[in-house]
Protein backbone atom coordinates (compact mmCIF):
# COMPACT_ATOMS: atom_id res chain seq x y z
CA UNK A 1 0.00 0.00 0.00
CA UNK A 2 1.17 3.68 -0.16
CA UNK A 3 2.72 5.28 2.39
CA UNK A 4 1.25 7.09 4.94
CA UNK A 5 2.01 10.51 3.74
CA UNK A 6 0.58 9.64 0.25
CA UNK A 7 -2.11 8.08 -1.21
CA UNK A 8 -3.30 7.39 -5.10
CA UNK A 9 -6.43 8.25 -6.16
CA UNK A 10 -8.27 5.28 -8.40
CA UNK A 11 -8.06 5.08 -11.58
CA UNK A 12 -10.61 3.98 -14.29
CA UNK A 13 -9.53 1.66 -16.60
CA UNK A 14 -12.83 1.65 -18.08
CA UNK A 15 -11.76 4.47 -20.03
CA UNK A 16 -8.76 3.26 -21.42
CA UNK A 17 -10.54 0.67 -23.64
CA UNK A 18 -12.95 1.30 -26.88
CA UNK A 19 -16.33 0.99 -26.88
CA UNK A 20 -18.65 -2.00 -28.20
CA UNK A 21 -20.20 -0.95 -31.22
CA UNK A 22 -23.79 -0.81 -29.60
CA UNK A 23 -22.01 1.44 -27.01
CA UNK A 24 -20.81 3.64 -29.62
CA UNK A 25 -23.72 4.03 -31.31
CA UNK A 26 -25.54 4.94 -28.37
CA UNK A 27 -22.88 7.61 -27.17
CA UNK A 28 -23.04 8.69 -31.29
CA UNK A 29 -26.69 9.51 -30.66
CA UNK A 30 -25.93 11.40 -27.13
CA UNK A 31 -23.86 13.31 -28.31
CA UNK A 32 -25.56 14.35 -31.52
CA UNK A 33 -28.65 15.42 -29.46
CA UNK A 34 -26.61 17.77 -27.35
CA UNK A 35 -25.84 15.12 -24.49
CA UNK A 36 -22.06 13.93 -23.06
CA UNK A 37 -21.59 10.24 -22.78
CA UNK A 38 -21.06 9.30 -19.02
CA UNK A 39 -17.60 9.16 -17.53
CA UNK A 40 -16.81 6.12 -15.74
CA UNK A 41 -15.86 7.91 -12.47
CA UNK A 42 -14.69 5.04 -9.64
CA UNK A 43 -14.02 5.61 -6.42
CA UNK A 44 -12.22 3.78 -3.69
CA UNK A 45 -12.44 4.68 0.01
CA UNK A 46 -9.12 4.43 1.82
CA UNK A 47 -7.76 4.27 4.95
CA UNK A 48 -4.86 7.14 6.08
CA UNK A 49 -3.14 7.75 8.99
CA UNK A 50 -3.10 12.23 8.89
CA UNK A 51 -1.33 13.89 12.20
CA UNK A 52 -1.15 10.35 14.06
CA UNK A 53 -5.19 10.04 13.79
CA UNK A 54 -6.47 6.82 11.48
CA UNK A 55 -9.43 8.27 8.60
CA UNK A 56 -11.19 7.51 5.97
CA UNK A 57 -11.82 9.00 2.74
CA UNK A 58 -13.09 8.11 -0.39
CA UNK A 59 -11.06 9.54 -3.57
CA UNK A 60 -12.69 9.79 -7.05
CA UNK A 61 -10.99 9.01 -10.15
CA UNK A 62 -11.77 11.89 -11.53
CA UNK A 63 -12.95 15.68 -11.06
CA UNK A 64 -12.90 18.83 -13.39
CA UNK A 65 -10.74 20.84 -11.56
CA UNK A 66 -8.79 17.66 -9.47
CA UNK A 67 -10.45 18.15 -6.32
CA UNK A 68 -11.24 14.11 -6.08
CA UNK A 69 -7.92 13.41 -4.55
CA UNK A 70 -6.00 13.97 -1.77
CA UNK A 71 -2.90 15.93 -2.33
CA UNK A 72 0.93 14.79 -0.94
CA UNK A 73 0.82 18.79 0.61
CA UNK A 74 -2.06 17.94 3.13
CA UNK A 75 0.25 15.98 5.18
CA UNK A 76 3.21 18.31 5.79
CA UNK A 77 0.53 21.02 6.40
CA UNK A 78 -1.18 19.04 8.71
CA UNK A 79 1.99 18.03 10.83
CA UNK A 80 2.76 21.72 10.75
CA UNK A 81 -0.61 23.05 12.05
CA UNK A 82 -0.95 20.10 14.79
CA UNK A 83 2.36 19.80 16.50
CA UNK A 84 2.22 19.51 19.58
CA UNK A 85 4.83 20.61 22.74
CA UNK A 86 5.97 18.34 25.61
CA UNK A 87 3.12 18.90 27.27
CA UNK A 88 0.73 17.80 25.12
CA UNK A 89 -0.74 20.91 24.07
CA UNK A 90 -0.89 22.79 20.57
CA UNK A 91 1.93 24.70 19.21
CA UNK A 92 -0.46 26.76 17.10
CA UNK A 93 -3.55 28.27 18.21
CA UNK A 94 -5.03 28.66 14.77
CA UNK A 95 -8.76 29.90 16.21
CA UNK A 96 -11.21 30.20 13.16
CA UNK A 97 -10.15 27.96 10.19
CA UNK A 98 -11.07 28.47 6.43
CA UNK A 99 -9.91 25.74 4.20
CA UNK A 100 -9.17 27.24 0.57
CA UNK A 101 -9.60 24.08 -2.20
CA UNK A 102 -10.64 21.38 0.21
CA UNK A 103 -11.46 19.00 -2.15
CA UNK A 104 -11.80 15.38 -0.23
CA UNK A 105 -11.91 17.24 3.32
CA UNK A 106 -9.37 15.57 4.64
CA UNK A 107 -7.29 18.08 6.24
CA UNK A 108 -10.53 19.72 7.83
CA UNK A 109 -11.43 16.54 9.31
CA UNK A 110 -8.76 16.21 10.43
CA UNK A 111 -8.57 19.98 12.13
CA UNK A 112 -12.21 19.28 13.05
CA UNK A 113 -10.64 16.63 15.82
CA UNK A 114 -8.04 19.06 16.63
CA UNK A 115 -8.39 21.22 20.16
CA UNK A 116 -5.83 23.59 17.71
CA UNK A 117 -8.81 25.27 16.26
CA UNK A 118 -12.20 26.63 17.64
CA UNK A 119 -13.89 25.78 14.12
CA UNK A 120 -13.58 24.72 10.64
CA UNK A 121 -15.20 25.95 7.18
CA UNK A 122 -14.31 24.28 4.25
CA UNK A 123 -14.73 25.34 0.47
CA UNK A 124 -13.69 24.38 -2.81
CA UNK A 125 -14.39 25.29 -6.39
CA UNK A 126 -18.72 25.84 -7.31
CA UNK A 127 -19.24 23.06 -9.49
CA UNK A 128 -22.44 22.50 -11.00
CA UNK A 129 -23.71 19.43 -9.55
CA UNK A 130 -22.02 20.35 -6.05
CA UNK A 131 -19.49 16.55 -6.01
CA UNK A 132 -16.91 18.20 -4.30
CA UNK A 133 -19.70 19.10 -1.37
CA UNK A 134 -21.04 15.94 -1.44
CA UNK A 135 -17.85 14.09 -1.40
CA UNK A 136 -16.79 16.45 1.41
CA UNK A 137 -19.95 15.34 3.61
CA UNK A 138 -19.71 11.81 2.71
CA UNK A 139 -16.02 11.62 4.24
CA UNK A 140 -17.03 13.66 7.40
CA UNK A 141 -19.79 11.13 7.72
CA UNK A 142 -16.93 7.91 7.20
CA UNK A 143 -15.49 9.26 9.82
CA UNK A 144 -18.40 9.39 12.32
CA UNK A 145 -19.39 13.14 12.22
CA UNK A 146 -23.49 13.29 11.19
CA UNK A 147 -24.22 15.88 8.68
CA UNK A 148 -25.63 18.20 11.91
CA UNK A 149 -22.15 18.36 13.03
CA UNK A 150 -20.38 19.09 10.16
CA UNK A 151 -18.65 22.12 9.48
CA UNK A 152 -20.30 24.48 6.83
CA UNK A 153 -18.99 24.45 3.33
CA UNK A 154 -18.76 27.35 1.10
CA UNK A 155 -18.63 26.35 -2.74
CA UNK A 156 -16.37 29.13 -3.94
CA UNK A 157 -14.83 29.85 -7.76
CA UNK A 158 -11.79 31.63 -7.07
CA UNK A 159 -12.10 35.67 -7.82
CA UNK A 160 -15.70 35.95 -8.34
CA UNK A 161 -16.19 37.35 -5.01
CA UNK A 162 -16.07 35.81 -1.62
CA UNK A 163 -18.25 37.56 0.08
CA UNK A 164 -21.69 36.64 -2.50
CA UNK A 165 -20.52 33.09 -1.56
CA UNK A 166 -20.26 33.00 1.56
CA UNK A 167 -23.94 35.01 1.80
CA UNK A 168 -25.48 32.37 -0.58
CA UNK A 169 -24.09 29.09 1.25
CA UNK A 170 -24.88 29.67 4.94
CA UNK A 171 -24.47 33.55 5.58
CA UNK A 172 -21.66 34.24 6.55
CA UNK A 173 -20.33 37.30 4.25
CA UNK A 174 -19.02 38.75 7.59
CA UNK A 175 -17.59 35.80 8.96
CA UNK A 176 -13.75 36.66 9.82
CA UNK A 177 -11.25 33.86 9.60
CA UNK A 178 -8.25 34.01 11.75
CA UNK A 179 -6.01 31.00 9.62
CA UNK A 180 -6.83 30.29 6.37
CA UNK A 181 -4.93 27.13 5.10
CA UNK A 182 -4.55 25.48 1.28
CA UNK A 183 -2.67 22.27 0.04
CA UNK A 184 -0.98 22.14 -3.05
CA UNK A 185 -3.32 25.05 -4.70
CA UNK A 186 -1.01 26.10 -7.35
CA UNK A 187 -1.30 23.71 -10.24
CA UNK A 188 -2.68 26.63 -12.74
CA UNK A 189 -0.77 29.15 -13.45
CA UNK A 190 -3.91 31.13 -15.49
CA UNK A 191 -6.11 30.93 -11.52
CA UNK A 192 -3.56 32.47 -10.08
CA UNK A 193 -5.02 36.11 -10.75
CA UNK A 194 -7.90 34.51 -8.67
CA UNK A 195 -6.42 33.47 -6.38
CA UNK A 196 -4.99 36.30 -4.61
CA UNK A 197 -8.34 38.35 -5.47
CA UNK A 198 -9.77 35.70 -3.27
CA UNK A 199 -7.13 35.91 -0.32
CA UNK A 200 -7.38 40.17 -0.27
CA UNK A 201 -10.65 39.76 0.26
CA UNK A 202 -10.94 37.40 2.80
CA UNK A 203 -7.69 39.21 4.64
CA UNK A 204 -7.75 42.48 4.34
CA UNK A 205 -4.54 45.01 4.61
CA UNK A 206 -3.67 46.28 7.73
CA UNK A 207 -4.62 49.71 7.66
CA UNK A 208 -8.20 48.46 6.15
CA UNK A 209 -11.04 49.86 8.08
CA UNK A 210 -12.01 46.33 7.74
CA UNK A 211 -9.17 44.71 9.61
CA UNK A 212 -10.27 43.29 13.16
CA UNK A 213 -6.86 41.60 13.84
CA UNK A 214 -4.00 39.45 13.00
CA UNK A 215 -4.68 36.88 10.02
CA UNK A 216 -2.20 34.29 8.57
CA UNK A 217 -2.75 32.43 5.31
CA UNK A 218 -0.54 28.67 5.89
CA UNK A 219 -0.27 26.94 2.90
CA UNK A 220 1.82 23.93 1.72
CA UNK A 221 3.42 23.60 -1.75
CA UNK A 222 5.20 20.57 -2.34
CA UNK A 223 5.98 20.74 -6.39
CA UNK A 224 9.10 22.50 -7.80
CA UNK A 225 7.59 24.54 -10.74
CA UNK A 226 9.36 27.49 -11.69
CA UNK A 227 6.17 29.29 -13.02
CA UNK A 228 4.80 29.40 -9.26
CA UNK A 229 7.17 32.28 -7.94
CA UNK A 230 4.50 34.11 -9.95
CA UNK A 231 1.77 33.52 -7.71
CA UNK A 232 4.63 34.89 -4.76
CA UNK A 233 5.70 38.01 -6.41
CA UNK A 234 1.27 38.68 -7.25
CA UNK A 235 0.83 38.18 -2.93
CA UNK A 236 4.01 40.65 -2.53
CA UNK A 237 2.01 43.15 -5.29
CA UNK A 238 -1.23 42.77 -2.54
CA UNK A 239 1.28 43.33 0.09
CA UNK A 240 1.53 40.26 1.56
CA UNK A 241 5.15 39.22 3.18
CA UNK A 242 5.62 35.33 3.53
CA UNK A 243 8.00 33.12 5.07
CA UNK A 244 9.14 29.54 4.54
CA UNK A 245 8.87 27.24 7.54
CA UNK A 246 10.35 24.66 6.64
CA UNK A 247 9.14 21.13 4.59
CA UNK A 248 7.22 23.04 1.77
CA UNK A 249 5.07 25.03 3.81
CA UNK A 250 4.41 29.05 3.55
CA UNK A 251 2.92 31.15 6.11
CA UNK A 252 1.50 34.85 4.58
CA UNK A 253 0.82 38.04 6.35
CA UNK A 254 -0.66 41.21 4.88
CA UNK A 255 0.57 44.91 5.97
CA UNK A 256 -0.75 47.77 5.14
CA UNK A 257 -1.74 49.13 1.31
CA UNK A 258 1.13 51.79 1.52
CA UNK A 259 3.10 49.70 -0.86
CA UNK A 260 2.94 48.86 -4.40
CA UNK A 261 -0.17 47.42 -5.89
CA UNK A 262 0.74 46.96 -9.11
CA UNK A 263 0.83 43.15 -10.66
CA UNK A 264 3.53 41.34 -11.24
CA UNK A 265 4.65 42.46 -15.20
CA UNK A 266 7.84 39.98 -15.25
CA UNK A 267 6.71 36.88 -14.01
CA UNK A 268 7.97 33.49 -13.23
CA UNK A 269 11.75 34.13 -14.35
CA UNK A 270 12.66 33.58 -10.28
CA UNK A 271 12.24 31.45 -7.03
CA UNK A 272 11.65 32.85 -4.14
CA UNK A 273 14.40 33.37 -2.18
CA UNK A 274 12.32 31.10 0.81
CA UNK A 275 11.79 28.30 -1.59
CA UNK A 276 13.00 25.16 -0.68
CA UNK A 277 16.21 23.45 -2.59
CA UNK A 278 14.86 19.86 -2.24
CA UNK A 279 11.19 18.79 -3.19
CA UNK A 280 9.54 17.06 -0.34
Amino acid sequence: PPPDHFIDAPVSLGNFFPLESDEEDEADAQNENGGVAELDNCYEVQDVTLTGRSLKVRQYAYHSHNANRVWPGTFNLSDYLLARTAEDEPVHQLGSVLELGSATGLLAIRLHFSDACSEVVTSDVDDENGDVQDNVRHNFELNGVCIDEQPLHVPHTWGTGWKQSAKLHGGIEAKHFDTIVASDILLYVSAYPALVQTLEELIPAADSDLKQQEQQFIMSWNRRLKESAEFFERMEAANFEHKHLGKCVYRFVRSSTSGSTAPPTDAGKQKPATEPKEQR
